[in-house]
């Protein structure tokens, strides 16, 4: 019989979804799935029983890629229940990826760790992966949009203010500046709008039902809108 046929609940660690870790009374781990395996890059990688025979933490190793994971871990089999935390994981070169782990202890005999046990019944613990960094990814481009967003509004608003206050100072009593600071004030106007309009579009976009119109667009125009800007914006700091 192979190991799956003789253990049906193997079979269904195996075939799960999320990335599955077991690990012993001792927190050492014992197992994990082929899916922890993608996520952490170690499938059919000479890394994957270095990692198992490594963790927890060794003086060798005190700071491991699954540091944080082996705190929790600690924390489920010390207190003897379940713990629930997001967790960094450095994989490769200095990348990351986040996880949302539920790490629960074992108190029923299991094949992973024989017939052994505390006294009181706890024989090790399973820790179960979510994998959240296409979320974090998307949490960085919506604060990033956000900031963005904050600093583009500064530069018109404070055009705004500065060709208003010039024109109540008195310059709206020469018509030929006037007309010129006015136009100046509508195309930042324009802009301010433009902005509101991103900020909408953003709401849409994150709507599922969201359907993408692509089209041409011709670019002289726009470098044009953008060279105006940037002029205006130099102009406004008496910068040449």
């Amino acid at each position: 019989l192979t190991e799956e046929s003789r253990n049906p609940w193997l079979r269904v660690l195996k075939k799960m979804g999320d990335g599955v870790l077991v690990c012993d009374r001792e927190g050492r781990a014992r197992w994990m799935n082929e899916i922890l395996q993608q996520k952490l890059e170690l499938a059919g990688s000479r890394e994957l029983p270095t990692l198992l025979a490594t963790f927890p933490r060794t003086p060798e190793a005190p700071e491991g890629p699954l540091h944080e994971l082996e705190e929790a871990v600690l924390q489920a089999l010390d207190g003897g229940r379940s713990v629930q935390k997001e967790i960094k994981v450095r994989i490769g070169r200095g990348r990351k990826k986040y996880f949302e782990i539920t790490v629960v202890p074992i108190r029923k005999a299991a094949p992973f760790f024989g017939d052994g046990g505390r006294d009181d019944g706890l024989l090790g613990c399973a820790a179960v992966f979510r994998d959240v960094s296409t979320i974090k990814a998307a949490e960085k481009v919506r604060r990033d949009f956000v900031a963005n967003v904050s600093h583009e509004l500064r530069t018109p608003l404070s055009v705004l203010k500065g060709y208003t206050e010039t024109l109540l100072a008195g310059a709206l009593e020469d018509p030929a500046v006037s007309r010129e600071f006015l136009e100046i004030v509508d195309r930042h106007a324009v802009r301010l709008s433009q902005l509101v309009e991103d900020l909408l579009d953003l709401s849409r976009l994150e709507s599922a039902d969201y359907q993408l119109d692509l089209f041409s667009v011709p670019l002289k125009p726009l470098l044009d809108r953008v060279a105006t800007m940037v002029t205006d914006n130099l102009a406004s700091k008496h910068i040449a």
